[in-house]
Protein backbone atom coordinates (compact mmCIF):
# COMPACT_ATOMS: atom_id res chain seq x y z
CA UNK A 1 0.00 0.00 0.00
CA UNK A 2 1.33 3.44 -0.86
CA UNK A 3 2.23 5.92 1.85
CA UNK A 4 -0.26 8.41 0.35
CA UNK A 5 -3.09 5.89 0.65
CA UNK A 6 -2.24 5.26 4.32
CA UNK A 7 -2.08 9.00 5.02
CA UNK A 8 -5.40 9.61 3.28
CA UNK A 9 -7.01 6.83 5.30
CA UNK A 10 -5.65 8.33 8.54
CA UNK A 11 -6.98 11.78 7.62
CA UNK A 12 -10.40 10.31 6.81
CA UNK A 13 -10.49 8.34 10.08
CA UNK A 14 -9.58 11.32 12.26
CA UNK A 15 -11.91 13.70 10.42
CA UNK A 16 -14.83 11.27 10.52
CA UNK A 17 -16.01 12.58 13.88
CA UNK A 18 -17.79 15.98 14.00
CA UNK A 19 -16.60 16.54 17.58
CA UNK A 20 -12.96 16.24 16.54
CA UNK A 21 -13.54 18.67 13.67
CA UNK A 22 -15.10 21.15 16.09
CA UNK A 23 -12.17 20.80 18.49
CA UNK A 24 -9.70 21.34 15.65
CA UNK A 25 -11.62 24.32 14.31
CA UNK A 26 -11.81 25.90 17.77
CA UNK A 27 -8.10 25.51 18.36
CA UNK A 28 -7.19 26.50 14.79
CA UNK A 29 -9.18 29.74 15.02
CA UNK A 30 -8.45 30.63 18.63
CA UNK A 31 -4.88 29.44 19.15
CA UNK A 32 -4.64 27.74 22.53
CA UNK A 33 -7.37 26.55 24.87
CA UNK A 34 -7.55 24.74 28.17
CA UNK A 35 -9.35 21.44 28.61
CA UNK A 36 -12.19 23.25 30.41
CA UNK A 37 -12.55 25.83 27.63
CA UNK A 38 -12.73 23.10 25.00
CA UNK A 39 -15.34 21.21 27.05
CA UNK A 40 -17.43 24.36 27.50
CA UNK A 41 -17.21 25.17 23.78
CA UNK A 42 -18.15 21.66 22.67
CA UNK A 43 -21.04 21.55 25.13
CA UNK A 44 -22.35 24.85 23.74
CA UNK A 45 -22.16 23.49 20.19
CA UNK A 46 -23.42 19.92 20.53
CA UNK A 47 -24.90 19.62 24.03
CA UNK A 48 -23.52 17.79 27.07
CA UNK A 49 -20.15 16.13 26.47
CA UNK A 50 -18.86 13.28 28.59
CA UNK A 51 -15.36 14.20 29.86
CA UNK A 52 -14.12 10.74 28.82
CA UNK A 53 -15.31 11.41 25.28
CA UNK A 54 -13.41 14.70 25.18
CA UNK A 55 -10.32 12.94 26.50
CA UNK A 56 -10.62 10.29 23.77
CA UNK A 57 -10.88 12.89 20.99
CA UNK A 58 -8.00 14.98 22.32
CA UNK A 59 -5.86 11.85 22.65
CA UNK A 60 -6.65 10.89 19.04
CA UNK A 61 -5.65 14.35 17.80
CA UNK A 62 -2.43 14.25 19.81
CA UNK A 63 -1.55 10.79 18.47
CA UNK A 64 -1.70 12.03 14.87
CA UNK A 65 0.36 15.10 15.88
CA UNK A 66 -2.31 17.63 14.87
CA UNK A 67 -2.44 19.16 18.35
CA UNK A 68 -0.07 19.25 21.28
CA UNK A 69 -0.68 19.29 24.99
CA UNK A 70 1.23 21.59 27.32
CA UNK A 71 0.90 22.89 30.85
CA UNK A 72 0.52 20.93 34.04
CA UNK A 73 -1.42 17.75 34.69
CA UNK A 74 -3.99 19.80 36.60
CA UNK A 75 -4.32 22.53 33.99
CA UNK A 76 -3.47 21.26 30.51
CA UNK A 77 -3.80 23.42 27.43
CA UNK A 78 -3.94 22.40 23.78
CA UNK A 79 -2.64 24.00 20.61
CA UNK A 80 -2.82 23.05 16.95
CA UNK A 81 0.57 22.00 15.63
CA UNK A 82 0.38 21.48 11.88
CA UNK A 83 -2.74 20.29 10.14
CA UNK A 84 -2.57 18.52 6.79
CA UNK A 85 -3.59 20.92 4.02
CA UNK A 86 -6.57 18.76 3.10
CA UNK A 87 -8.01 19.10 6.61
CA UNK A 88 -8.24 22.90 6.80
CA UNK A 89 -11.15 23.22 4.30
CA UNK A 90 -13.09 20.62 6.32
CA UNK A 91 -13.06 22.71 9.51
CA UNK A 92 -16.41 24.31 10.35
CA UNK A 93 -16.40 28.09 10.73
CA UNK A 94 -17.05 29.08 14.31
CA UNK A 95 -18.74 32.42 15.08
CA UNK A 96 -16.44 34.83 16.90
CA UNK A 97 -18.74 35.00 19.96
CA UNK A 98 -18.25 31.24 20.42
CA UNK A 99 -14.51 31.75 20.64
CA UNK A 100 -14.61 34.21 23.55
CA UNK A 101 -13.14 32.73 26.68
CA UNK A 102 -14.60 33.08 30.13
CA UNK A 103 -18.17 33.83 29.02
Amino acid sequence: MSAQAVRSADVARVCSNPGRLLILSYLYQDGTATWSEILKFLSSEIGPVNPNTLHFHLKTLIQVHWIKRSGSEDSPSYTVTKLPNEVIPLLPKIPVQSLRKGD
